[in-house]
């Protein structure tokens, strides 16, 4: 149908457009009122239904919140889930972990503990899913027991001295406990250039030491399964220091007229000038001097007030002096023993000799006969060598050790030869050859010189008697080293001090 030459047929009345536009409309306001029940069904969910956290041990599957095992022995293995999936981020958020456990990159708990005790601990997890994360919250508690078959171990053995700049080891010990689980520390100053080092059971120190000294530490040891036990310790105390020993210190006394070093016997003579001996250690000159044994000769004497660590004076009695002198100079003491001779220009310079011979003896019976040195200058020292008949011994006595007795029970027969010598405080010497014969066969007393009468015996008995005795010996020529011992009575001579005899004697056997 046309009208006006246009076509009419698809033309819609205009009360059917506005039939449309109702429709739509309609359909609009329904899509809106479903597009608002929709959200408000997911935040009613979201509301009414929050995220849980759970733990499950993960060899069982099973969810708890709590967990147990014995220390050193339980390998835990926990993971943590949000809304029952795996959580991808967790963190403590009170409490602490027992110690060998921990939570790891990812998220979850595991190790073997190493002390016992109840730990609780609160946990904090998210999960994403499809954009939406979740968080969750919950609590869990672990219990770790003790190993009743773990002991608290011990230490060992200690560690030794060294040298300075010499190779050092030594080893110390863990006794008892699990040596797997040993745990090595130690405080306080270890020696310059020495370490500390932990294997197992074993704590070792070495390197070279570089300095010495005394060095104290403490040595800790503890099973780390039984660590809340304590632990034990102990304390070493290692030296370094050269085992060589010091050298002595020298004492010297020198002349200070013309700085002669003494030796350790001279000889001074009455009437000498004034001397003064100074004392040195070491070569310097000695803060200050004392006499600790002996005796100076009389008119010698030491004042470290006037002259330090100076002998000084005049002599003014013959006879023979030893003593013992002790030096200091700052820290440093040295030691030494001198014999001082002082002669007597106004005594017979008549030579020495020794008078009379030893009777004959026999055996099992008793023997005593003595001869004498005369016309002495002071003090008399004998010595001799050769054999004396068996169970005889030989002593010497008088004002200056004049007298040589030879007394006892001989037990053996034969011809028996030695020689004396002696020498007085004035330097004269004399010598003499014996001949001891010990009969046997007969038992009788000796025949001695008639000579000897006219001596009174007192003039033999003065103090501190020294006697010789032989050390037995099985096997032919055998040097014997005499042995020396004092005895003393009184007489009218008084108290004297008697040089020491000394007689190397070579027993000869039948």
């Amino acid at each position: 149908m046309f009208r006006g030459g246009v076509q009419l047929s698809n033309v819609i009345p205009r009360k059917h457009q506005r039939f449309e536009k109702i429709v739509s409309l309609s359909h609009t306001i329904h899509f809106v009122k479903f597009a608002l029940l929709i959200a408000l069904i997911l935040g009613f969910a979201a509301c009414s239904f929050a995220s849980t956290l759970t733990v499950k041990t993960l060899s069982s599957g099973v969810a708890s919140t709590t967990f147990s095992g014995t220390m050193g022995e339980t390998s835990f293995n926990l993971g943590i889930y949000v809304d029952d999936r795996l959580a991808k981020a967790t963190e403590i958020v009170s409490g602490n972990l027992p110690d060998g456990l921990e939570l790891d990159s990812d998220h979850f708990i595991r190790g073997t503990a190493t002390r016992s005790g109840t730990f609780p601990l609160t946990l904090r997890s998210t999960h994403t899913f499809m954009g939406n994360t979740s968080t969750a919250t919950g609590s869990i508690t672990i219990t770790v027991l003790k190993n009743p078959n773990i002991k608290q171990p011990t230490i060992s053995e200690s560690f030794t001295d060294g040298k300075p700049n010499e190779p050092y080891s030594s080893k110390i010990y863990a006794e008892d406990g699990d040596y797997n689980s040993y745990e090595w520390d130690y405080s306080g100053t270890l020696p310059d250039g020495l370490l500390l080092s932990a294997a197992k059971d074993v704590y070792e120190l070495s390197g070279t030491p570089t300095k010495a000294g005394t060095y104290t530490f403490t040595v800790y040891l503890w099973d780390k399964y039984e660590a809340e036990n304590g632990k034990a310790e102990e304390t070493f105390t290692v030296k370094i220091a050269d085992s060589t020993p010091p050298v002595p210190k020298k004492l010297t006394l020198v002349d200070t007229y013309d700085e002669t070093t003494m030796p350790t016997e001279f000889s001074l003579t009455i009437g000498d000038p004034f001397v003064v001996f100074a004392a040195k250690v070491d070569n310097l000159l000695a803060d200050s001097v004392e006499v600790i044994s002996g005796s100076l000769p009389d008119g010698l004497k030491i004042d470290n007030d006037e002259m330090a660590g100076c002998v000084y004076g005049e002599v003014t009695k013959s006879g023979t002096f030893t003593f013992t002198l002790r030096a200091t100079r700052d820290s440093s003491t040295a030691t030494e023993t001198f014999t001082i001779t002082v002669k007597d220009p106004s005594l017979p310079s008549s030579s020495l000799s020794i008078k009379y011979k030893f009777a004959t003896g026999y055996v099992n019976s008793s023997y005593e006969d003595w001869i004498m040195a005369v016309d002495n200058n002071g003090k008399c020292t004998w010595t001799g060598e050769g054999s004396l008949p068996s169970g005889l011994s030989l002593q010497t006595s008088g004002t200056n050790n004049e007298y040589v007795t030879l007394k006892g029970t001989p037990s053996e027969s034969g011809s028996y030869e030695f020689t004396l010598s002696v020498k007085d405080s004035g330097g004269k010497t004399a010598n003499g050859s014996f001949t001891v014969t010990i009969a046997s066969g007969r038992n009788g007393l000796i025949e001695i010189d008639p000579e000897k009468e006219a001596y009174d015996d007192t003039d033999r008995t003065t103090t501190n008697i020294q006697r010789i005795e032989v050390i037995e010996k099985k096997e032919e020529n055998v040097n014997h080293t005499v042995s020396l011992g004092g005895g003393g009575c009184e007489s009218g001579f008084g108290v004297i001090s008697v040089i020491a005899l000394g007689i190397m004697l070579r027993r000869r056997y039948q």
